[in-house]
């Protein structure tokens, strides 16, 4: 098996300890199962760009777009309860963070 794609991680275990790495792995979802194999909450998974080993995806600081502005109290708190909302369902974090920002 050959694999051709390599991800960038930030990970918590179950004390909160961060943890930081590359996967060599085919998919962002086989990095994701790996990480669950370990036994780590995958914070951030992110391809890195085979000439570079930069990532490829936008940087952590976009985030705080989320947050910044004119964004009420009262979108934050919506926000904030969307999110509790799915990961009180089980979803993964990535995806709730994903899900809860598109809202």
């Amino acid at each position: 098996m050959t694999i051709d794609a390599a991800f960038r991680f930030r990970a918590a275990d179950d004390r909160g300890t961060l943890v930081d790495g590359v996967l060599r792995v085919a998919t962002r979802d086989a990095a994701l199962r790996e990480l669950r194999r370990r036994q780590l909450w995958p914070l951030t998974v992110e391809p890195v760009s085979a000439a570079t080993g930069a990532s490829d995806a936008a940087p952590a600081s976009s985030m705080t777009t989320v947050f910044s502005g004119s964004t009420r109290r009262r979108a934050v708190a919506e926000w904030v309860r969307t999110l509790a909302t799915l990961l009180g369902a089980g979803a993964p974090i990535d995806r709730a963070l994903r899900v809860a920002h598109a809202q």
